[in-house]
């Protein structure tokens, strides 16, 4: 994070898919920092899912990694990148990647204090 323009760059092995092995990014800001993900986001590999709604609302906050993983692998596949956010008790948010697509999760990073729909944005992912 910090001020300006950052760019954050992953590869398949660089980040784990669990709460103790995920990279956490804080002061990310939509629109000026990008990811560096090899693939560039768009509107089809890319999705942003709310958990609090109706879908998926059983009563409880993504709060995890692994919520965020769950979610993903039951209702995004077929998408490269899936951003999981909860806008009702959340307090992260989570880009969880599929590299090959083939309906799980290869790695997650933790996006501090993003609970909003604009808190991640396709164009935000780079090749």
């Amino acid at each position: 994070g910090g001020l300006g323009a950052d760019i954050y760059v992953f590869n398949l092995g660089d980040t784990g898919k669990t709460t103790t092995t995920a990279d956490i990014i804080r002061g990310f800001v939509s629109g000026t920092d990008k990811l560096q993900m090899g693939v560039a986001g768009d509107g089809t590999n890319f999705v942003a899912h709310d958990a609090n709604t109706a879908i998926v609302n059983d009563g409880n906050d993504v709060t995890s990694v692994e919520a965020a993983v769950a979610i993903f692998q039951l209702l995004l596949t077929g998408k490269r990148y899936g951003y999981v956010y909860d806008s009702n008790g959340g307090v992260d948010g989570y880009l969880v990647v599929d590299s090959n697509t083939d309906g799980t999760a290869d790695f997650v990073i933790t996006l501090a204090g993003l609970t909003t729909a604009g808190g991640l944005a396709a164009t935000d992912i780079i090749a």
